[in-house]
Order: structure tokens, then sequence, then C-alpha cells
């Protein structure tokens, strides 16, 4: 799974781009898959994501852009609807566990200036899905 966002902040532009690799589990249970023409999967994930981001510098520091990344598992749940066997819908909520670097500049002359304070971040996100199974 990959995302991409970008952003105008403060006169400048911010660009993240975030991406994960995760296995699934979907339980097939008989009361939720016997309808005619609708299959309702439940499913739990797990999995590690990657973040990096392209951001605005300090405005006192000579550089314009600063670059910082985070690591980490990540883990998530949904329901998918599966419709006459090839379109499905649903919902998918998940948890990035990040652990970002610090970023420093030289601001108005002081090098090593913190500007991005790193450590641990989580990212919560929740989708909606739509798509064709085949």
């Amino acid at each position: 799974q990959a995302r991409y966002t970008t952003n105008y902040n403060g006169g400048r532009r911010e660009h993240i781009a975030d991406a994960g690799i995760y296995g699934k589990w979907t339980p097939i249970i008989d009361a939720l898959t016997d309808f005619k023409s609708l299959r309702i999967l439940p499913y739990a994930k797990g999995g590690i994501s990657v973040c990096i981001a392209v951001l605005p510098g300090d405005v006192n520091s000579s550089g314009g852009n600063v670059t910082t990344y985070g690591v980490g598992p990540a883990f998530g749940s949904g329901l998918m609807f599966l419709v006459k066997k090839y379109i499905y819908f649903g919902f998918d909520v998940q948890e990035e566990l990040l652990n970002f670097n610090t970023v420093t500049q030289t601001v108005s002359g002081v090098p090593n200036t913190t500007v991005y304070r790193g450590g641990f971040k989580p990212q919560f996100s929740a989708v909606g899905v739509i798509g064709v199974h085949y």
C-alpha cells in the first residue's frame, strides 16, 4: 500500500510519501458469506511502514527544505463487502508506529539547530476502499 500527499505550507510546499507492506488474515465465516450475491469479509493486518517527508525548513536558515523519515511496525483491520464475486467496497483503519529522525539546520548562523524533533510519532489513518476482485 502506498500514499502520497502534498500541501502548501507557509508559502512553501511539503511532500509526504508513505508505503507499507502487510500480511493480511481474513477469516471465512459461514454466517457472513452465506448470501446469494454478497460476501462480508473482515480482516486484520500487520507489517512494516516507511514514511519520507520533504518539509519546509526554518525561514531563517540558508536551506529551503529538509527531509525526514520514519520506520516502524503497522497494524490495522477492516471490513470488505464483495458483491457478485467481482466488485468490492469497504473500509480500512490502521495505525503506524513510526520513529522519525531529528532534523537540524543552521539557523541565523547557529549550526545544528533542531527544526523538526524526531522520535516516536504514531500515524493513524482510516480510508474507504472500492475495487474489482478477479
